[in-house]
């Protein structure tokens, strides 16, 4: 029979994977692109310098951002890829994961990018 901490903690770490899930999900819209600088708009209050968040391109494709600072009521994101697809009206979701990686034995002889895909 397995004991009461292991139990407890075993309840706790399901406690927080839960605390971690997405109840909410909030939209904004790109208003601009200048080079790789993407201004969205409807969403600055939900996000600080450091967040992430996706942009919906007109290809179907997705595009991560991590916003680097505000201006006149918008984030400014920088985008980790290409920006092909994106242009003004967009739409842009809040990422409220943290950016957290969870490693797997499954990695062992891979190569992964920052965000733990496999590259090859």
């Amino acid at each position: 029979m397995p004991s009461a901490v292991l139990l407890g903690g075993i309840l706790q770490t399901l406690i927080d994977d839960i605390a971690r899930v997405r109840t909410v999900r909030v939209f904004g819209r790109v208003t601009a692109v200048l080079g790789m600088l993407v201004e969205i708009d409807g969403i600055h209050s939900y996000l600080s310098v450091g967040d992430r968040c996706e942009i919906l391109g007109r290809n179907g494709g997705k595009v991560r951002c991590e916003v680097v600072g505000f201006r006149n009521g918008c984030a400014l994101a920088m985008p980790f890829a290409s920006l092909d697809g994106v242009g003004l009206g967009n739409q842009v979701e809040v990422d409220n994961a943290p950016p957290e990686v969870y490693p797997h034995g499954d990695w062992l002889g891979r190569v992964i990018d920052g965000f733990g895909e496999p590259i090859a």
